[in-house]
């Protein structure tokens, strides 16, 4: 699978020679993570989405609009693994950032009991956020 989704592998391996370079360069965690979302590792994207966030804390930018969409990417990563509580906690965190764009994604505050509309799913891939600053 040489491309997916227009990100060639080469962008993965640029990615980690980037975080490999700079541990602090949020932007290829978060591009890294959106590649391992859109290849199904959600496991991966979780990891690097939450050391992402852990950054951004440390930073004093846990209410940054980059910290919004990572936690809007956590809560998706996590819905798709069925983690639900997990993805209500992230999302709910995205909601006191800014509730006016998270009301697109609310439905993953719906889905402790596994109720969220599964035809969102369907969509995550096509509306990851990818940055392109950091």
């Amino acid at each position: 699978m040489k491309h997916l989704y227009g990100h060639s592998i080469k962008q993965e391996t640029a990615f980690n020679k980037v975080i490999s370079l700079d541990p602090e360069f949020t932007g290829a965690r978060i591009n890294l993570g959106n590649l391992q979302f859109l290849k199904e590792n959600y496991s991966k994207a979780v990891e690097s989405y939450a050391a992402v966030i852990e950054k951004l804390e440390e930073k004093g930018r846990s209410e940054s609009s980059t910290a919004l969409k990572v936690l809007i990417n956590l809560a998706r990563a996590s819905y798709m693994l069925e983690q639900f509580k997990e993805a209500d906690s992230y999302f709910s965190k995205a909601r006191n950032i800014d509730p006016v764009i998270t009301e697109e994604y609310s439905y993953l505050a719906s889905v402790e009991n596994g109720t969220g509309r599964a035809t969102e799913e369907s969509n995550m891939k096509e509306s990851i956020i990818f940055v392109e600053e950091e």
